[in-house]
């Protein structure tokens, strides 16, 4: 699947691997080794219209949604009873329509929560390494709705770093 913009191509196989690959040079630019152990070979990749988010389909009847710039597991999806076989985003990204050898075709919300502290971006309850990593892998991009930009002004700047950086070791834990 190439990403909206060309110059990603992402690639999966056999061996578990899902590679993304520089269209002009060829090269290799990032592994996504989650479907990795033998048992599972990635059956379909598709790129979120904005780019950001990969989904990935695999024989062991899983789709999983992955943060192109890090290369992190975002979240994994479980409803088939059979490979997963196809994996496309609708225009606004916000649902994943999947289809599988056990003839169903499920659509997922995949429009990614609000996470309760606005500075852990990758949601997983602790401000960290990663959602520094990930506002600096999105430096200098403008635009609306890019979870990067911490402070809503349009752009990732040295606001957001400063913001996740201020933040950093905080927790959210949710005792519901």
């Amino acid at each position: 699947a190439y990403s909206p913009d060309g110059h990603t191509l992402a690639s999966g196989g056999n061996d578990g691997v899902i590679r993304l690959w520089d269209v002009a040079t060829g090269t290799l630019k990032n592994a996504l080794l989650e479907h990795t152990g033998g048992r599972h070979s990635v059956r379909s990749v598709a790129f979120s219209p904005d780019g950001h988010t990969l989904a990935s389909g695999n024989s062991g009847q899983e789709i999983r949604l992955w943060d192109v710039a890090i290369g992190t597991l975002l979240h994994t999806l479980i409803g088939h009873t059979g490979p997963v076989e196809s994996v496309i985003f609708s225009p606004n990204s916000y649902t994943l329509a999947s289809g599988s050898w056990d003839g169903t075709i499920l659509l997922w919300d995949v429009a990614l929560p609000t996470p309760e502290l606005p500075e852990d971006l990758t949601g997983d309850g602790i401000v960290n390494i990663q959602d520094l990593v990930l506002v600096a892998s999105r430096f200098g991009q403008v635009g609306e709705a890019n979870l990067a930009d911490v402070n809503g002004d349009g752009v990732v700047n040295i606001q957001d770093l400063v913001l996740v950086a201020g933040a950093f070791g905080e927790e959210y834990l949710d005792l519901e």
